[in-house]
C-alpha cells in the first residue's frame, strides 16, 4: 500500500477480542506447560488445545516469566498465547448481539434528526446488516489494552454504488464492540482516500480528508458517527481508513464491531504487534466476519453548474446565476403559456433533458440545449414544487399538500 502523502504509516491486523467467560477451576500451571511442550509446532487453533481459562493462565504465567512466545499457525494467522497482544477466539464472550437501525442512522441521530423517515442523502456500506455480533468483534489487543490498529474498507463507487459523479463525504460510521474500557476516552481517526485499486495492500492511496472523534465507555455496542469532509473524484475507488493508536498507558481497550451476516466487499486490517505489516483481508486470516463501517455523503450535483428556470411572465426557458438571481439568460421560447413549477429539473440519467410541470398538471420535457418544450401529457394536481433524487432517479413533487412520486414516462403520480 502506497500513500501519496507524508504521514506515519499505520499498520493493522485484527484479533477477535478477549473474553469475559466465567472462570472455571484452574488447571495446575505445570500441567499446562507440559501440554504446551508436547504440542510443539502442530497447526490448528489454540482452542483445540486449551480452554479460554487455560489460555489466560498461560498468558499470565509466560508474560511474568519472560518466556519467548510460542505460536500456532492457522492459515496465515498467527495466534499467540503469551501475555502480549494476540488473536484470541472470543466465541465464548459474554453478552448478546446489538441490533441497530439501517446504515446512516447514527449520523442522522448525531445531527439531531430523529425522524425515521428521513435519512442522509447517500449511505455507502458493504455490510448486509448493522448488527454488532457478540463474540465477532476484532482488534489487535490483549486483556487490558489495544495496540495500534488500522481498519480499511474499499468502495467502488461507480460500479457498485452507481455514483457517476464526484462524491462528497460528510461522515463515517464505525461499529464499536462489546466491553470498551477507558478512564477518560481515547481518540479515533478516520481518513478518506481515493485509490487506484480495491486491493488496499497494493493500492496507491491519496488522502482527501481526515476526521477525529473520541471513544468512551458508553460507546460500547453502538455505532458512532465521526464527521469527515472529503470529495472523491468521479470514477475513483473510495477507501475508508479507521485508526486507533496505543497511548502506552495500558488502560484503553476496545474491539471493532463485526458480524457474520454477509458483506459485498472484503474487510481489511493490519497491526504490527500482531504480525501483519500490510492491510490483510479477513478471509486470508481465516476470519469469516466483516467490519460494520459506513460512509455517508452525497453525489455532487451535475449539469455544468447552471441553474435552470422557466420564466412564466415571458414564457421562456433559460438559466440564471445562482449567486445573483437577477441575472437571467433566455435559451428559447416556451411552446405554451403556463404557471410552471420546479422548472429545470435535470434528469440524472440524461443531462440533456429537463422536466417541468405547471400547476394545472401539464408535464413537459425540455431540451436543455435549445429550450424546446415537448408536451408529454397531464398529471392532475396543484403542483407547487418538485425535483429528482439524483441517487435513485426518482422524481418527487408536492401537490395538494401531499408528497408524490411522478413518472413522466407513464404520466402517473403516486
Amino acid at each position: 500500500m502506497k500513500k501519496t502523502i507524508t504521514l506515519l504509516l499505520f499498520a493493522v491486523i485484527c484479533i477477535v477480542g478477549t473474553t469475559n467467560a466465567q472462570r472455571a477451576q484452574s488447571t495446575p500451571i505445570d500441567e499446562l506447560l507440559n501440554r504446551l511442550e508436547q504440542i510443539g509446532n502442530n497447526h490448528g487453533s489454540i482452542s483445540d488445545y486449551f480452554t479460554q481459562e487455560e489460555q489466560l493462565q498461560l498468558r499470565s504465567h509466560l508474560s511474568k516469566k519472560g518466556v519467548t512466545t510460542k505460536t500456532f499457525s492457522q492459515n496465515v494467522t498467527t495466534r499467540t498465547i503469551s501475555g502480549n497482544s494476540s488473536f484470541v477466539n472470543s466465541a465464548n464472550v459474554n453478552g448478546s448481539n446489538a441490533y441497530n437501525g439501517p446504515a446512516g442512522t447514527a449520523t442522522r441521530n448525531a445531527k439531531g434528526d430523529q425522524d425515521l423517515n428521513r435519512m442522509p442523502p447517500v449511505v455507502i456500506t458493504h455490510s448486509a446488516t448493522q448488527t454488532i455480533e457478540a463474540g465477532a468483534e476484532i482488534a489487535c489487543a490483549n486483556a487490558t489494552r489495544f495496540t495500534d490498529n488500522t481498519m480499511h474498507r474499499a468502495f467502488d463507487l461507480a460500479n457498485d454504488f452507481a455514483i457517476a459523479g464526484d462524491f462528497n463525504v460528510t461522515d463515517a460510521e464505525i461499529a464499536i464492540g462489546l466491553g470498551v474500557i477507558t478512564p477518560a476516552g481515547f481518540p479515533m481517526t478516520v481518513n478518506i482516500y481515493s485509490s487506484d485499486s480495491q486491493d488496499v495492500d497494493t493500492a496507491t492511496l491519496t488522502l482527501l480528508g481526515t476526521g477525529a472523534g473520541t471513544i468512551v465507555a458508553a460507546d460500547s455496542e453502538t455505532i458512532v458517527s465521526i464527521p469527515v469532509a472529503a470529495t472523491v473524484p468521479a470514477g475513483e475507488i473510495m477507501v475508508l481508513e479507521v485508526v486507533i493508536i496505543d497511548d502506552l498507558t495500558n488502560s484503553n481497550y476496545m474491539r471493532f464491531g463485526c458480524n457474520n451476516d454477509g458483506e459485498t466487499g472484503p474487510s481489511w486490517i493490519m497491526a504490527p504487534e500482531c504480525g501483519a505489516l500490510v492491510p490483510t483481508r479477513f478471509g486470508d486470516l481465516g476470519l469469516t466476519q466483516g467490519l460494520v463501517m459506513n460512509v455517508v455523503g452525497e453525489e455532487a450535483a451535475t449539469g455544468g453548474g447552471a441553474a435552470w428556470c422557466a420564466m412564466n411572465a415571458t414564457n421562456e426557458f433559460g438559466t440564471f446565476d445562482p449567486t445573483d438571481g437577477s441575472v437571467v439568460t433566455a435559451i428559447g421560447p416556451g411552446v405554451v403559456s403556463g404557471n410552471f413549477e420546479n422548472a429545470g429539473s435535470i434528469d440524472p440519467a440524461d443531462a440533456g433533458t429537463a422536466y417541468v410541470i405547471d400547476n394545472g398538471g401539464d408535464a413537459y420535457s425540455v431540451d436543455v440545449a435549445t429550450g424546446a418544450y415537448t408536451l408529454l401529457g397531464n398529471m392532475p394536481g396543484d403542483w407547487t414544487a418538485g425535483e429528482f433524487d439524483h441517487a435513485t432517479g426518482t422524481y418527487y413533487a408536492i401537490g395538494d399538500s401531499n408528497l408524490a412520486v411522478l413518472d413522466f414516462g407513464a404520466l402517473t403520480a403516486t
